[in-house]
Formats: C-alpha cells, structure tokens, sequence
C-alpha cells in the first residue's frame, strides 16, 4: 500500500519538525500567498482555509504558482487545485473560499476561530486590518506578509496572542490615520479598501524571497511548543531588501529583524487589564 507523503511518518521530514497534518492555517489573499500553501503543504499540512475573490489573469503567471491552465479560474480555487496536483489526491480538509474576507465575514471568522495560524497576503489596508482585529479577538497566532513597489522588497510580521499586533505596527510606522477611520466604522467593508500605495509586485523570483521567509515564519509560529529541530527566526517584523529599500536598507539581499512592542495607542494595548 502506498503512503501518502504529506501524512504520514517521513523521516526526513520528521527529523526536522514533527507532523503537521492536524494543523489548519487559514490564508488571506492567494497571490504570492499561494507559494505559501505550497510550503506548508510540503511540510506536511493538508488542511486549508483558502480566501481571495479574484481570477487568475495571464498578466499573474510571471508571479504565481498556478500555471496557463488555471487562467481564468480564481484564485482559491486554482491554488486548491494546485495543491491536490502536489499531493496526488483530494483533500477535502482544504476549502476554497472564492470571495473577499468582508463578502464572507461569517465564514472567515470561522475559519480564524477554528485555524492554528492565519496568514494574510492581501495588499489592502482595510484587508489586513480586519484579519487583524479578528486574530486578537480570537488569540490566533498570524503572519502578514507584503511586498514594496516593484519587489524591491518586503516586510513580513509575526503575531503571537497577547504581543504586539499589525496594528500596532502600522501606528510605529506612523500609518495611524488610515486606522483611525477603520475603527471608527460600524461596517468595515464601508472603509477605503483601495490598494496599499506601498505594493506593487515585481517578478516572481522577487517575490518567492518574501514567500520563502514568511513560510518559514509561519512554521515557527506552528511549531511553537512543540520539540523539533528548526532554529526560530526570532523577532516579529522582518524587512527584507531583494534589490535595495531607498533610505532603508541599500544591498540587495539583506534584511534588518526588529522586535516590535505594543504600542500605546493601539486597542490591544489599551484593553490588557
């Protein structure tokens, strides 16, 4: 009888990190997110909570993991696709969601509550704070991943239940004005959901870096309390640099960690008793 390779016991594998066939990570936006899932399949996950509302377009292959064939479908679904062409079989414990968090906010908080880790690849502010507040309210444990203008590089944050959250960091990064009008909105779908201005992916090969390390992140975060053998990452923001951040980080190929607090301003902050 033949074993399936992404549930059972690989020594290899296991050498590195024990099985991850019981986690579920819900994933928010399956652009570059998708070379994520992919990660995470090969590591041995099969349970997928996958949510984005657009297609797959011809001008996305020169940066998506879904091929031609998937032209036209959306891209939930073409990477659910993709990942049982990888595994070789169905999985049914994989659902793809093709709509947007706040056309589904019923099943995306759901799929928060019921996820180990949720990892939000969207490029809309309005997007990524409401996966925010989701993730506090329910202590799930996240990583936002995106990249700058045109793949010069990226940043990748980590949150952990009770710790600094994407909130805080976008009020460190002096990006509270767009916040204080999310928060003041009843229906969060209402708030400006424009593109972030900052995104603008470059090629694939740019942006598999960013995928890469938020993959590994998300492992850490997964593997968190548990015995293996992967160093952690350590640091909850990191900056990447592919070609050069002007006035931030000039060499290609380099990277600054940061360990963000909370920051005062920031309901998380605020509501520790």
């Amino acid at each position: 009888m033949k074993t399936d390779p992404y549930t059972s016991s690989n020594p290899r594998r296991d050498a590195i990190h024990p099985p991850l066939s019981d986690k579920t990570v819900a994933i928010v936006g399956l652009g570059g997110a998708a070379d994520i899932a992919l990660d995470l399949l090969k590591s041995g996950m099969t349970r997928f909570r996958l949510f984005d509302p657009d297609a797959l377009e011809s001008g996305n292959l020169v940066r998506h993991a879904c091929g031609s064939r998937y032209v036209g479908k959306n891209k939930a679904i073409a990477t659910k696709l993709l990942l049982e062409e990888y595994a070789g079989r169905k999985l049914p414990d994989a659902v793809a969601v093709p709509k947007s968090v706040f056309d589904a906010e019923a099943d995306f908080a759901a799929s928060v509550r019921m996820s180990d880790l949720v990892v939000v690849g969207t490029d809309t502010d309005s997007s990524r704070a409401y996966a925010n507040d989701l993730v506090v309210e329910f202590g799930k444990k996240a990583v936002f991943v995106s990249m700058f203008e045109n793949g010069c590089g990226g940043e990748i944050f980590a949150y952990r239940p009770g710790n600094c959250c994407y909130g805080c960091l976008m009020r460190h990064q002096e990006r509270s004005e767009f916040l204080i009008r999310f928060e003041a909105r009843g229906a969060k779908s209402d708030c400006s959901s424009s593109r972030d201005v900052r995104g603008m992916p470059g090629l694939g090969t740019d942006q598999r870096f960013l995928s890469a390390i938020a993959s590994r992140i998300s492992l850490d975060l997964l593997l968190e309390g548990s015995r293996h053998s992967l160093p952690p990452i350590g640091a909850n923001w990191v900056v990447f640099s592919v070609s050069g951040i002007s006035e931030i980080l000039e060499h290609p190929l380099s990277s600054l960690r940061f360990e963000i607090s909370k920051h005062p301003d920031c309901p998380c902050a605020k509501n520790v008793s």
